[in-house]
């Protein structure tokens, strides 16, 4: 079975599918800022589900390294989805919210 492949454009109102990578990384699309992949979390989410992005914010984190099983960065209380960046020590993070 294949999984679902997840990219959000990291712009405001942007929408996209919580799920999981078919890729290690994501190459940017044309016109927009590098895409990011939102895996499913470790501790088990079983359904996709559509985010909206409600705004984006660089975060620089050396000399703490990125977990790359970390799918949420906590920046000043609040939380972020954040892209695969196992290679940058300064990432996008990306204020999300549900859709129904």
């Amino acid at each position: 079975m294949t999984s679902v492949a997840t990219v959000i454009d990291l712009v405001p109102g942007a929408v996209g599918v919580l799920g999981e990578p078919t890729a290690p990384s994501w190459a940017p699309r044309e016109g927009t800022l590098p895409c990011a992949s939102f895996p499913i979390s470790r501790q088990g989410l079983e359904r996709a589900q559509l985010l909206k992005v409600t705004a984006t914010r660089e975060v620089f984190l050396n000399p703490i390294p990125l977990n790359p099983s970390t799918t949420r960065l906590n920046v000043d209380g609040t939380t972020y989805a954040v892209k695969d960046s196992r290679e940058w020590p300064q990432v996008t993070v990306v204020l999300a919210e549900e859709v129904n």
